[in-house]
């Protein structure tokens, strides 16, 4: 009977570690989840800012070239921003 209190205790504290360990892990894909949002949303607003300075570069009679390399600078952020979470793979059609 002794011995299965023992088992039982042991078991219980291997429980409680687990949960432990789950609550954890859990708070630290929380935590990255939030900090892959405040990335996200400084990205946008860098990007937003690059659009409002490609605006005014167009009303400022500003030459293409200048227009066209501002223009890849933001091309070049959204593809990172895209590139965050890849692209799943197409699977293969169903062969008939």
């Amino acid at each position: 009977m002794f011995s299965l209190i023992l088992t039982l205790a042991a078991v219980l504290g291997s429980i409680l570690y687990l949960e432990r360990k789950v609550m954890s892990t859990k708070q630290e894909v929380l935590d990255a989840i939030a900090a892959s949002a405040t990335q996200l949303a400084k990205a946008k607003a860098e990007i937003l800012a690059k659009i409002a300075e490609l605006e005014a570069a167009g009303e400022n009679g500003a030459n293409w070239d200048e227009i066209l390399a501002r223009l890849t600078e933001i091309k070049s952020a959204a593809q990172g921003l895209d590139d965050i979470v890849k692209d799943p793979v197409p699977e293969d059609p169903p062969q008939a």
